[in-house]
């Protein structure tokens, strides 16, 4: 039944996904005789899945952000020790090197990557293995 199950999950998942709701996708399998614990099972592991998806988007969008952001320090940091070294903003000839914003973007360039795809990835088969037993 494991299986069965499994492949119910999934096939629903993809309809709400589609845009079925969760009152159509319970009255279908009402209509195929489902018993309610097992309705209850697939809406709970749809939603569970629908919500671990979002939680991944979100930690991939929080990655991109932080890694701009970075790029954004270290172009600044750059821009400003590069303008000062070449007497473009006179200083007497003396220039600034701009530690604080390269170090902290290479910093933030450095952790966006440690948020891994990989840890957080979305994987259909992974929210179903608690039904089985």
């Amino acid at each position: 039944m494991g299986n069965n199950l499994d492949g119910l999950i999934q096939e629903y998942y993809q309809k709400k996904k589609s845009g079925w709701g969760f009152f159509e996708i319970r009255k279908e399998l009402e209509g195929k005789n489902y018993p309610p614990e097992t309705i209850s099972a697939i809406i709970k592991s749809i939603d569970n899945a629908i919500i671990q998806e979002e939680i991944y988007n979100l930690n991939r969008s929080r990655k991109n952000e932080i890694k701009n952001v970075g790029i954004v320090l270290i172009v600044v940091g750059l821009g400003i020790t590069l303008l000062t070294f070449l007497n473009v903003i006179r200083m007497n000839g003396r220039f600034v090197l701009a530690f604080g914003p390269l170090v902290g973007g290479f910093m933030m360039v450095s952790v966006s990557k440690r948020f891994t795809d990989s840890k957080n990835k979305f994987k259909s088969g992974s929210f179903f293995k608690g039904l089985k037993k």
